[in-house]
């Protein structure tokens, strides 16, 4: 193990060292493979009558442009 993944495993533990590596190599096989794809999702808690102010759309966002 090299310096700076000693260094990580100190910070984090290994389990989650662990995951991180494996996480990063998958990320890097797919941009590889040109297999990425990217998804948001953007979750809005309500008030207590189910409103909660947020747009249902995105089009405030491309207004005029």
């Amino acid at each position: 193990m090299k310096g700076t993944e000693k260094r990580a495993v100190e910070i984090a533990g290994e389990e989650r060292y662990r995951i991180w590596r494996l996480y990063m190599s998958a990320s890097a096989y797919q941009f590889m493979t040109n297999r990425v794809g990217v998804y948001q999702s953007l979750f809005v808690k309500p008030d207590k009558s189910g409103f909660s102010g947020f747009p249902l759309t995105r089009e405030h966002l491309y207004a005029g442009g």
